[in-house]
């Protein structure tokens, strides 16, 4: 599995760990009706198609992945990265680039 494919089952599973639930029941018990998990992504835990796909290319992910119910929102900023990928139900996977300007 290679980019772009390799983000969206990457980051169900990511959403599944420990630290991550520990994340999301804080942000549910907000009782925010909108609730936007940020991810610092490392370097150190995802493969390497994972990592060239949230870092340098150019493209986006074709698949959803499996949010927690009443999560709405995951942004994955990549360590050295110069763009930082959003997803939501409503639209999908986007591309931000923050530090262009």
């Amino acid at each position: 599995m290679g980019p772009p494919e390799a983000v969206p089952p990457w980051l169900t599973e990511e959403l599944q760990t420990a630290h991550c639930g520990a994340k999301i029941e804080k942000l549910i018990r907000s009782g925010y009706d909108e609730t936007h998990l940020f991810l610092h992504i490392d370097g150190k835990g995802e493969a390497f198609p994972v990592f060239y796909e949230m870092s340098w290319e150019g493209t986006l992910p074709p698949e959803s992945p499996d949010l927690p119910p009443r999560l709405t929102h995951v942004w994955l900023a990549r360590r050295w990265a110069r763009r930082v990928l959003t997803y939501d139900e409503d639209s999908g996977w986007r591309a931000h680039h923050p530090y262009d300007n």
